[in-house]
């Protein structure tokens, strides 16, 4: 049964000018293969139907999980491995001399295979808001932005396979990072790091559900469904910097459809279930292309490249234990999150040189899993019950490995912050 409370009309009014006063704060966008940004969940009932978050949020990454599921890779890998007979073909194809002739002594590695790992490391620290509103009846309205300063660099290591095939002496190996160097400034490409603070994009969205107390043999239900919309409103990704990440999902505007479901299974035991699609729209923008099958961070083209991203599923189940010891409860749960291929199109007026797509294309398919672990305490078991009184949470976004994945970053995220259900 619907209860109305005075103070819901007052919160209603303060979220949406907290929703106008950040609106240029990031969401929890789900489809981002460096974070792990996925929402908060909380138990509603018709006395408390509302919540908000504020978190203070930190994450770490320095490696990422192979396309063929077998070993740990460098955070930039995930698009390919740097082959310098590669970038060197490329500069020739676009009118430049070879790039071998300005160091002789190399001559004998050229048309081998030159390797190039890329260790890289993602630091970010911001702040988190999240905020669900019960409107009237059966209709909620939310969304959800942070804050962040990220720190990310690129390390550039020759690979033990090459350096063992081809012999490379410790002189040779550091004339070919001198030539490395020297062809990646051709490419106008900047220093391997990338320091920033902005926002991401914007997370709106209206939510269709109900609750149902004592209904099959449960304490209570919870059930909606949300159609959102994800406003790019977020810092994109430069393509004159290799170590460059973009926040949210690099400019395109995107729709969502999701389902949220709880069950109390008896008093403080609840289970529950987010699923979501994403969906991006496809945008013409500026982009680099490969010309020969050079990785796609070096390609060697800068030009008008038309993306229509895939779609994102998200699967997280969960189960919460609350009151363990007077207030104190844990919650855990899974993440999958698998995103299908996008689809590139060279929009050049003059397609000269001509470019490869494939890798682009294949190479935007990714699965991240992640395990969540959630510790609160509910502070109205040493305050007085009011709904201004908080829930103190630490949340750890864990990234694992027990199915698929592949192709994402293994960024730890740790967030700690405050509930209020109104």
């Amino acid at each position: 049964m619907f209860r109305h409370k005075n103070h819901r009309n007052f919160w209603l009014v303060v979220s949406l000018a907290s929703g106008l006063f950040f609106h240029e704060l990031i969401s929890m966008v789900e489809d981002n293969r460096f974070f792990p940004l996925y929402p908060r969940n909380y138990s509603r009932t018709w006395e408390r139907p509302s919540a908000t978050f504020f978190d203070g949020m930190i994450m770490v990454g320095n490696e990422a999980f192979d396309e063929n599921e077998e070993n740990d890779i460098g955070v930039f890998d995930i698009f390919g491995l740097y082959d310098e007979n590669k970038i060197a073909d490329a500069l020739i194809a676009l009118g430049n001399p070879d790039p071998f002739d300005a160091f002789p002594t190399l001559a004998q590695y050229r048309n081998q295979n030159i390797a190039w790992t890329m260790e890289g490391k993602i630091q970010t620290q911001g702040g988190a808001f999240q905020w669900d509103q019960h409107l009237w009846r059966n209709l909620w309205m939310g969304g959800s932005f942070f804050f962040m300063h990220l720190y990310s660099r690129n390390a550039f290591e020759l690979s033990r396979a090459s350096i063992a095939n081809l012999k490379i002496s410790i002189d040779d190996q550091a004339r070919l990072d001198e030539l490395r160097r020297s062809m990646n400034q051709k490419l106008g490409l900047k220093a391997s790091a990338f320091n920033t603070t902005g926002f991401s994009d914007i997370d709106f969205y209206f939510r269709v559900g109900n609750i149902w107390d004592y209904l099959y043999k449960f304490r209570r239900i919870d059930a909606g469904l949300k159609v959102g919309v994800l406003f790019p409103t977020g810092l994109t990704r430069k393509v004159t910097n290799i170590a460059s990440i973009p926040f949210g999902g690099d400019g395109h505007w995107g729709v969502y459809s999701a389902l949220d479901m709880e069950f109390e299974l008896k008093e403080d035991w609840k289970a529950g279930l987010h699923a979501r699609v994403n969906k991006r729209f496809a945008k013409t923008k500026t982009e680099r292309m490969p010309v020969v099958g050079e990785q796609q961070l070096f390609g060697a083209v800068q030009g008008a490249a038309r993306i229509n991203p895939g779609f994102t599923f998200i699967v997280s189940p969960y189960a919460r234990l609350e009151n363990i010891r007077e207030g104190f409860g844990l919650q855990i749960g899974y993440t999958i999150a698998h995103h299908m291929k996008d689809c590139w199109t060279d929009e050049r007026v003059v397609q000269v040189p001509a470019v490869n797509l494939d890798a682009n294309r294949d190479r935007s398919q990714w699965t991240a899993e992640f395990v969540t672990v959630d510790a609160f305490f509910d502070c109205t078991h040493i305050l007085c019950s009011h709904w201004s009184v908080p829930i103190v949470s630490f949340k750890w976004d864990v990234p694992v490995k027990f199915f698929a994945a592949q192709g994402a970053v293994k960024t730890n995220r740790i967030l700690l912050g405050v509930e209020l259900n109104f």
